[in-house]
């Protein structure tokens, strides 16, 4: 049984799917059931079948009545049956585990991306032995893709984008509500005060196109929508990074995808508190005030590094390593 909340996990579980079709399952909330779909390869059910041997989860914030996730890891453990889950990011790892008071909700196994997560996580606490760094096969499968650098008009018009101005995009995350300033897993910043940032420097010449994360409303940024600025709640990552002039993120999971077809993505978190991987593995370029974000815009900086092979051989071993625990 293969469970994902989250489109980000949703989209590392579904490069696997397809090896185990004819004998599994899959259950999604309303994002991530889109992204299983695709794939056209396992039956959807909205219950658990219990004939199940193995359940394999993603891993979304909030408690058991929450989370999908959390659900089926509290099934399995109930009726003994192993649970694999995967963080699919290089970050919150203790926190994705956390119910009532801070108590954990284990798996069985974590997988984590590469050696830096497994270091990180157990230095937020999660037990080394349930660890195991063995990649990503979403990203590896997007480091395997082809980009063709070219801004078609047509795609301009089926977003009613402007081609005559320079378009900076903004990938957004719904850090408000849940990484406020009176939590302690603020992070410095939050998406409104990235985003007045990142206005104030738009130049007569720019048009700033806001990201939606796909669990934020379509409404959320009506209030900037104008002659100047727009908001997009679906644009394939091939179609953004060819039509983008620059794009500007904080931490988002999607600026690392992205970050296989450019070199020029933009990590903006002003008075950021916590690190970020895309800026630890020299993979964004980051700015830190709004004088070095107008920098970066007005100039052609680069990222020192990519992922290129690093993922490569992902998606073979977690398989393997599913066949091994269902045996």
């Amino acid at each position: 049984m293969f469970c994902a909340s989250d489109q980000g996990p949703a989209k590392y579980l579904a490069e696997l799917i397809a090896h185990f079709t004819g004998v599994s399952y899959y259950v999604a909330g309303k994002v991530s059931r889109k992204v299983f779909e695709g794939t056209k390869a396992l039956p959807f059910v909205s219950h658990v079948e219990k004939y199940i041997k193995l359940v394999v989860t993603g891993t979304s914030l909030g408690s058991a009545e929450e989370s999908l996730d959390k659900q089926f890891v509290v099934w399995a453990k109930a009726n003994s049956i192993p649970v694999i889950s995967i963080i699919e990011h290089w970050s919150w790892y203790r926190k994705r585990f956390e119910v009532d008071n801070g108590k954990l909700l284990l798996p069985d196994y974590i997988l984590v991306n590469d050696i830096i997560a497994l270091k990180d996580a157990m230095a937020e606490g999660l037990p080394a032995s349930m660890l195991y760094a063995i990649g990503n096969p979403y990203l590896e499968q997007l480091c395997a893709n082809q980009l063709e650098h070219n801004a078609d008009e047509i795609i301009l018009k089926q977003y009613s984008l402007p081609a005559d101005k320079r378009l900076l995009f903004f990938i957004s995350e719904a850090l408000r509500d849940t990484f406020n300033a009176v939590t302690d897993d603020y992070m410095g910043y939050d998406e409104f005060d990235v985003l007045c940032s990142i206005m104030s420097q738009l130049k007569e010449n720019e048009h700033l196109v806001i990201k939606l994360h796909p669990e934020e409303s379509v409404f959320k940024y009506d209030i900037f929508r104008g002659k100047s600025v727009s908001v997009l709640r679906d644009c394939p990552i091939k179609e953004l990074s060819a039509i983008a002039y620059k794009i500007i993120g904080m931490a988002s999971m999607l600026l690392l995808e992205l970050s296989v077809f450019r070199k020029d993505i933009i990590s903006y978190r002003p008075n950021a508190t916590r690190a970020f991987i895309g800026e630890r593995l020299e993979l964004t370029v980051p700015a830190k005030d709004a004088f070095e974000l107008r920098y970066l815009l007005d100039s052609n900086i680069y990222a020192k590094q990519n992922f290129s092979e690093y993922f490569q051989g992902s998606k073979e071993r977690i398989i393997n390593f599913i066949l091994s625990i269902q045996k």
